[in-house]
């Protein structure tokens, strides 16, 4: 949950981030693309993060703000660079 999800300019479904909850829950730093009708493993973000945006530019995808896996706001961005591979 409180995971950004955006439509690649190919297509793809990307998720980036969120909470994973077994208690406690704890903000991930996982990128995942949606291929061949199942997640796969697509990437890591440089920390982990949820509640925030996630925009396509043109270099890449553009992730922004949230909280981190302390729920502390975070003002930062981070660029996950170019169309990330499909994976599997």
């Amino acid at each position: 949950t409180a995971s950004a999800l955006l439509s690649l300019p190919s297509g793809a479904l990307l998720s980036v981030g969120g909470f994973h909850c077994p208690r406690p829950c704890a903000a991930v730093d996982t990128v995942e693309r949606f291929v061949d009708d199942r997640w796969r493993p697509a990437g890591r973000l440089r920390s982990p993060r949820a509640g925030h945006t996630a925009t396509w530019v043109d270099d890449g995808v553009l992730v922004c703000g949230g909280f981190d896996d302390r729920e502390r706001t975070l003002t930062t961005c981070e660029l996950i660079p170019g169309e990330l591979p499909s994976g599997g």
